[in-house]
């Protein structure tokens, strides 16, 4: 395994808004719970992209 499963800082805090999301949709934040999502997805979506990028020349 060559660091396939490295968590990285962004993918905590999308886990983090995850969670969050969960926990704001049990105790009726809805307006909250959609932003938690939404932070949630974009920085899951913005790690998965950097994953599959090949690295520069150079780098």
């Amino acid at each position: 395994m060559n660091g396939g499963t490295r968590l990285t800082a962004g993918l905590v805090v999308a886990i983090l808004a995850l969670l969050a999301f969960i926990g704001l949709v049990f105790s009726g934040h809805v307006l909250l719970a959609f932003a938690a999502l939404v932070v949630a997805l974009a920085l899951g979506v913005s790690e998965l992209r950097q994953r599959q990028r090949p690295p520069e020349p150079g780098e």
